[in-house]
């Protein structure tokens, strides 16, 4: 598991991508670089939606030393294109790079979360589609429940602190994936 660090206003893009530099290169960018970069570079904001503007970004700038090699959209909404397992799990299998997702999330209302789990850390979807907000985060790994269960699902790092969700993490089954999915992004590093 990765360096599950608590966000500051926005800057999930920089830490699910932070997250995959640790897996891929095995480098800890501390959360002090994480924010100076944010701050220097994306002044008014940066939420899920824009993660292709920091990839961009880090081609020619490099956070904490670390360099976007390369990365590709595996998958959008809004081109309509089917979402099968393979497209996630071909990559993960085989470390080809770090995975973010990039979904809508609710709103935070007086006592709400913005991403529902149920008590076994699985996501629960969203009822109300009405929301205002991306989010980006980082595919870890895949699993199973059990040794013998065919029931396979991701393990989601999320930026908002280990005291939540399953020490920061919580898991998505595919076709709940399939439904909540805006983007899906392969990355790769280089120092």
């Amino acid at each position: 598991m990765n360096h599950v660090y608590k966000q500051d206003g926005g800057t999930c893009v920089a830490m699910a991508l932070c997250n995959g530099i640790e897996d891929q290169l095995g480098l800890v960018v501390p959360k002090e670089e994480i924010e100076k970069y944010f701050k220097e570079h994306f002044h008014k904001g940066l939420d899920g939606v824009r993660l292709p503007k920091m990839l961009q970004r880090m081609k020619v700038d490099p956070l904490y030393g670390v360099k976007v090699k390369s990365y590709k959209c595996l998958y959008n909404s809004r081109k309509k294109k089917e979402l099968f397992s393979s497209i996630v799990r071909t990559p993960l299998h085989k470390k080809e790079g770090a995975i973010i997702m990039n979904m809508k999330i609710r709103n935070r209302k007086k006592g709400e979360k913005k991403i529902e789990i149920d008590k076994d850390g699985f996501y629960k979807p969203r009822t109300d589609r009405n929301v205002r907000s991306h989010h980006a985060m980082y595919i870890a790994r895949t699993a199973r429940v059990g040794m013998l269960s065919l029931r396979t699902f991701f393990v989601v790092e999320n930026s908002w602190g280990t005291d939540w969700g399953r020490d920061g993490c919580f898991y998505m089954t595919f076709p709940v994936m399939r439904t909540e999915a805006q983007s899906i992004y392969l990355v790769n590093f280089e120092l």
